[in-house]
């Protein structure tokens, strides 16, 4: 399927903050390339942040630390979709997508500096 009007990443990213997703064919691209990362590297590793983060998402998801140490990408993604489908669990799992997502927003926003920067140089 071919998409006459490119959108930028950053407004996808300023969409989705919105809760507004421009293509839902990316969320499933995310999901497939880090299917496989271990979730505690993928939120930030044991730095502050990534505590944070991993915190957050076990509590949101009642994932123990013990379970999270098996988890990957793909099992907290898949454990929010599982939850987004019953109406009572669907705010938490909101909110521990938001998370989830986080790190690929702070990556972009780090790569936009760079490329800004080498392009103003």
């Amino acid at each position: 399927m071919a998409y006459h009007n490119k959108i930028s990443l950053e407004e996808q990213l300023q969409k989705a903050a919105a809760r507004r997703i421009v293509f839902p064919e990316y969320a499933a691209c995310a999901v497939q390339a880090w299917a496989e990362t271990p979730i505690a590297i993928y939120l930030g590793g044991y730095t502050e942040v990534g505590a944070k983060r991993r915190q957050e998402i076990r509590f949101l998801l009642g994932i123990s630390p013990v379970e999270e140490e098996c988890m990957c990408y793909r099992d907290v993604a898949d454990r929010i979709f599982n939850r987004m489908q019953t109406e009572e669990l669907k705010q938490n799992a909101e909110k521990a997508l938001f998370i989830l997502a986080e790190p690929l927003a702070d990556a972009y926003g780090r790569w936009k500096e760079e490329h800004h920067a080498k392009n103003t140089t």
